[in-house]
């Protein structure tokens, strides 16, 4: 095994080389490095699930070494900046950008180990055991000054340095579980390194339970020493500036918690602030990004992007995420010394941000972002419901965000058009969703630039010009039916949506179909996913019911209709005389005109098929 760490090295080109090569935890420690968390950095991540695969891992190296043979296993990579001590002599201190999870955690499990030693040095004390009097404490020193304190020589005095020095948040709370109090938990990470500390100590327990003789338990502590000494490994890649860790940071994984772009942002506004002079700004954006950084990783990715193209036009880069919003956002990050202005806009930007984040957790679930107030209602907050939350359609987030800068108005009219677009475009046409989504991008940075100037007739207009090209007339009613035939296989939420929504619609229809679709009874909403699509000549008729004239057309659209899941129940397979008086009394406009007809039958179907279709081109038209 190779015992030396990873550096960098520059060739004439700049380009940065790694040379690969492991080195066992206990051999990190054994150069006397000392590691610190810069005070930016998140707290302590690893929770219950982190912990149990140490355990696990560390009982496989265990049972090997019990056995007489050893298991390696490879913790992955540790990534830290080399700085020098002033004053020291010849010792530099390694600013842990990546890896801290794992470091903790084996400083942990060593200090339980010191621990436990310590107890048996008092028993063999009282027994009165010379050769262990004599050897463990030089075994408890030993190990104390690899992973607990390091004695290091300053302008010819000697100073007592933490081996490994947490983040603010951390520090204090990590030094007094090693010095074996139990202060209370004061925050999340708090309770992480608590429940480390507790289930490490179990773990060792374990193995010296069934044990009574001192030298069976000392043989214990030893198999651990080997195993961090020899069989756990790491890569340690030092790096001698920033850019370069954070090149790696975004692209080695900390063994199973991944590091976010919003981990990465955070961790570069924390650095920028990272001077005495803006402390309290400091405090302030740490304590916004816990509130920003609650979703899952994959969520906030998911936000950062939305966020990014609703105000940069664009999509970020596949894999320059971090890049792109730290130049799209914070500028700041490229100055040498920061104003006390550049200081709080930072602030500001941060705070805007937790605020947009705040919006994307509504608007993804169909939370109306507005007190709902006349003339809008509950039908109104009921289609930003439908768009996202049943359709799926979240590519239009970016320009919902921007327009939550506008009136509540101008925000319903937005999603209905957005809503009606979407099922011509793409759910019937199956048009290419990009050129929709530069349309999104550009409206949403038209109305961050000036909101109060912003008016809906340049969304409309920009709609228009791709329905003309993309999604004609002529395309829409050609594929329309075909589209929406049922599938019984298949979800057929389109259809539910289409029907549902030509019921909203059918008076406004009735009446001439004037101007934008109008709901002319919003004290009705029907419930999507309760709603069930009912075949009115049954999908799987009785012997006696079965038509083989109309049966070929039992899927098709003009055979389908939408009723509660009790009314459907009741229907169920039965034939149209039996349905009707259910269609008669349904609370659905439709069905009381389907109700109406003496007979169902193929000229009806198709009537029914015609009428639909003519409704859903002065529907889902801009």
């Amino acid at each position: 095994m190779v015992s030396t760490s990873i550096g960098f090295e520059k060739d004439p080109k700049q380009e940065i080389k790694i040379k690969p090569a492991y080195i066992s935890v206990g051999g990190l420690f054994s150069h006397g490095y000392v590691f610190f968390v810069p005070t930016y950095q998140r707290g302590y991540a690893w929770g219950e699930s982190e912990i149990e695969d140490f355990l696990n891992d560390l009982d496989k190296c265990y049972d090997a070494r019990k056995e007489g043979s050893s298991q390696h296993h490879f913790f992955g990579g540790v990534v830290s900046v080399q700085h020098s001590i002033p004053g020291g002599t010849h010792r530099n201190k390694y600013e842990l950008v990546d890896g801290q999870q794992r470091i903790v955690t084996f400083v942990i499990l060593m200090s339980q180990v010191i621990n436990l030693y310590k107890q048996l040095a008092a028993e063999v004390a009282s027994v009165e055991d010379s050769n262990g009097q004599r050897f463990l404490p030089k075994r408890i020193n030993k190990l104390e000054e690899m992973y607990l304190k390091a004695e290091i020589e300053l302008n010819r005095e000697v100073y007592i340095f933490n081996t490994l020095k947490l983040s603010k948040s951390d520090q204090h709370y990590f030094q007094n579980i090693l010095d074996m109090h139990r202060p209370v938990p004061e925050r999340e990470s708090h309770h992480r390194l608590l429940h480390a500390f507790d289930s490490i100590r179990k773990k060792i327990d374990s193995y010296l339970a069934p044990l009574s003789d001192i030298s069976d338990k000392l043989d214990v502590l030893e198999r651990i020493e080997e195993i961090v000494d020899k069989d756990c490994t790491v890569i340690h890649i030092v790096t001698y500036n920033k850019k370069d860790a954070y090149r790696l940071f975004q692209v080695l994984n900390d063994r199973g918690i991944n590091l976010t772009e919003g981990d990465l942002l955070r961790a570069k506004t924390l650095e920028m602030l990272d001077h005495s002079n803006f402390e309290s700004h400091q405090e302030s954006i740490e304590k916004i990004w816990d509130d920003i950084l609650i979703d899952h990783p994959n969520e906030t990715e998911r936000f950062l992007r939305w966020i990014y193209e609703s105000h940069e036009a664009t999509r970020p880069g596949k894999s320059t995420l971090f890049d792109d919003f730290l130049e799209g956002f914070y500028p700041q990050h490229s100055s040498t010394y920061l104003t006390q202005k550049e200081a709080k806009n930072i602030v500001h930007t941060t705070s805007n941000l937790k605020t947009e984040f705040d919006r994307c957790r509504g608007l993804v679930k169909g939370d109306w972002p507005f007190l709902l107030a006349p003339p809008l209602t509950l039908w109104h907050t009921n289609r930003l419901v439908l768009l996202v939350a049943e359709l799926k359609h979240t590519n239009c987030i970016p320009l919902l965000l921007a327009a939550c800068k506008l009136d509540p108005g101008k925000f319903d009219q937005i999603v209905q058009l957005t809503e009606r677009f979407f099922f011509r475009y793409k759910l019937i046409c199956n048009q290419h969703i990009t050129p929709l989504n530069n349309i999104y991008h550009k409206e949403a940075q038209r109305i961050h630039d000036n909101p109060d100037a912003y008016q809906v007739a340049s969304y409309r207009t920009a709609l228009q010009s791709l329905q003309n090209r993309k999604a004609s007339d002529t395309t829409f009613e050609s594929l329309f039916t075909e589209r929406l035939t049922y599938n019984p296989g298949a979800s057929n939420k389109k259809i539910k949506y289409f029907l549902l929504t030509a019921e909203y619609y059918l008076r406004w229809y009735d009446n001439g179909a004037v101007g934008d679709p109008k709901c002319y009874n919003h004290e009705r909403i029907f419930d999507f996913a309760t709603t069930t699509i009912e075949h009115v000549y049954p999908q799987t008729p009785a012997s006696s019911v079965q038509n083989s004239q109309i049966d070929p057309l039992k899927n098709s659209l003009g055979n389908l209709t939408i009723l509660g899941p009790m009314d459907n129940k009741t229907a169920d397979n039965s034939d149209f005389a039996t349905k009707q008086s259910i269609l008669t009394s349904s609370l659905v406009l439709m069905n009381q005109r389907i109700a109406v007809n003496t007979d169902w039958n193929q000229a009806t179907i198709q009537a029914r098929t015609d009428m639909l279709q003519d409704l859903a081109m002065k529907v889902f038209t801009v």
